[in-house]
């Protein structure tokens, strides 16, 4: 089976064929063919294609009864895309494999003595060392940054200070990517990424000195706003007073009221607060009668997983492209 045998293949059912396999562990070509409506030949040479790139893998399922085993395919778990969290006081990159799962993380505590650029650059210098070191780049299929307003700026600007003058050379030059591998965004923006192709409705926020916060819909953002540090993990008021969790609690309760999202997400900022702000949160909502369920995984950031969906959304793109 030739590599460019996908090209015979529509784009479409390519896709779904990729995006059913990335849903799943392991699952056999007749369970695709079941789930997409396409013929079992079609999802078997584009199969025997995704297996020569490296795309996938294949193993022998359980013989369910008489006869040869099935051959499952799952996306190859040794293929991966390195997300860094950018933001507040402590840095974070994730390794993140085909099916979207954290599979391992490294932390910097950013240093106050330096520049916010230089910070980051430090750790992309670090991190990128590390990798090298510990994991196969080559089968990095793409890089990406969830960025604070902040960080933003300075990815787009140029650093504020006499920092280092060129921080997406920096970041090339200790990940190394094609442009079509990389992605940075907003919180808001990586969390709009993983709603992408979805007809969710959901009112994310980040609560923090760096906080932001949206509705999405479908992965359409409606409306954001950055909380500007208005609200802090301990549920704190910065420049003075102090608003409490129950505040909090009535405010995302009206939001529910009001554009009816199917859950509300809270981010973590890994502060130690923010796990008890969370368990406050979800008492309050159940006191107002909210029935909107508040959804909160520290161990795995919606805007770092969606960054991820969008890099494996570009490498399927040169998949069936190439």
């Amino acid at each position: 089976m030739r590599r460019g045998a996908l090209s015979t293949i529509k784009y479409e059912n390519v896709r779904q064929i990729l995006e059913i396999a990335a849903t799943r562990k392991k699952i056999s070509r007749a369970e695709i063919a079941a789930h997409t409506g396409l013929s079992l030949m079609t999802v078997g040479k584009a199969a025997d294609a995704l297996l020569e790139m490296g795309a996938a893998v294949q193993s022998r399922g359980e013989r369910a009864a008489a006869g040869r085993k099935a051959g499952l395919i799952e996306l190859n778990p040794a293929r991966f895309c390195v997300v860094f969290d950018l933001r507040g006081s402590r840095f974070r990159a994730y390794i993140i494999n085909p099916q979207l799962e954290i599979t391992s993380h490294i932390a910097y505590i950013v240093d106050k003595n330096y520049y916010y650029d230089e910070n980051i650059c430090m750790f992309l210098k670090n991190a990128g060392s590390f990798f090298k070191i510990e994991l196969n780049m080559s089968e990095c299929f793409g890089v990406g940054a969830v960025l604070s307003a902040e960080g933003e700026k300075v990815f787009k600007n140029g650093p504020p200070g006499p920092g280092y003058p060129d921080i997406k050379r920096t970041f090339a030059e200790a990940m190394p990517s094609g442009p079509d591998s990389t992605f940075f965004c907003t919180g808001v923006g990586g969390a709009s990424a993983f709603f992408e192709g979805t007809k969710k409705r959901a009112f994310y926020f980040m609560p923090g000195s760096y906080s932001d916060c949206a509705f999405i819909d479908g992965g359409s953002v409606i409306f954001s706003a950055d909380f500007n540090g208005v609200i802090t993990c301990g549920g704190k008021k910065l420049g003075g007073g102090d608003i409490s969790a129950s505040d909090l609690a009535v405010l995302l309760h009206n939001i529910s009221q009001i554009f009816a999202p199917d859950e509300i997400i809270m981010e973590p900022p890994f502060e130690n607060a923010a796990g008890k702000l969370a368990e406050e949160l979800k008492t309050s909502l159940h006191e107002l009668g909210c029935r909107t369920p508040l959804i909160y995984k520290p161990e795995s950031p919606l805007s770092v997983t969606g960054a991820a969906r969008k890099l494996r959304t570009a490498w399927f793109d040169r998949l069936i492209s190439n």
